[in-house]
């Protein structure tokens, strides 16, 4: 009976040693996080445009916990090129419309699971009315990155062109 309990113990001791050895930290020397682009499409009632681009940090520190305000660092920075005479040239809002570009930039939450030194990996969603993309061509694409809080930045993904459909 005595050795049936110890061997029991063993089985135990040898599987949680297992599940410890399995959950293994990724430790890679790439500070900056990468980002790749996922979607460019319009929603089932086709007045939002969903931009969607995939991320990837080796160090575990995209995303702000707390409140958001005015001060927060805003992590992805979005923005928008129009298609004019075969050119991409990027969008600059008016002065006196500078809130034009608040959708553009904003922050991605972070999370309680996030440790530093692991990988993170995730989805970035950004959703745009479609009326307010449109200013002088009937063509647009997105180019992106992202900031880490040590304020190291990803590399810059751009989308696939989007055609706004015919009025």
């Amino acid at each position: 009976m005595m050795s049936l309990n110890v061997f029991s113990k063993l089985v135990a001791i040898v599987l949680f040693s297992a599940v410890i050895i399995s959950c293994k930290r990724t430790n890679c020397e790439q500070e900056e996080p990468t980002l790749e682009f996922d979607t460019l499409a319009l929603n089932d009632s086709r007045d939002t445009l969903i931009y969607s681009v995939k991320f990837s940090d080796c160090q575990g520190d995209i995303g702000h916990i707390g409140a958001i305000d005015s001060n927060t660092t805003r992590s992805v920075r979005t923005f928008l090129f129009e298609r004019i005479n075969n050119e991409w040239v990027r969008w600059y809002p008016l002065p006196e419309n500078l809130s034009d570009t608040v959708a553009f930039f904003s922050v991605v939450p972070g999370s309680n699971k996030n440790r530093p030194g692991w990988l993170l990996e995730g989805t970035i969603i950004q959703d745009f009315g479609l009326a307010n993309l449109r200013q002088n061509s009937d063509t647009i694409r997105f180019q992106t990155y992202v900031l880490d809080n040590a304020e190291n930045k990803s590399n810059v993904v751009v989308s696939s062109p989007f055609v706004f459909p015919s009025r």
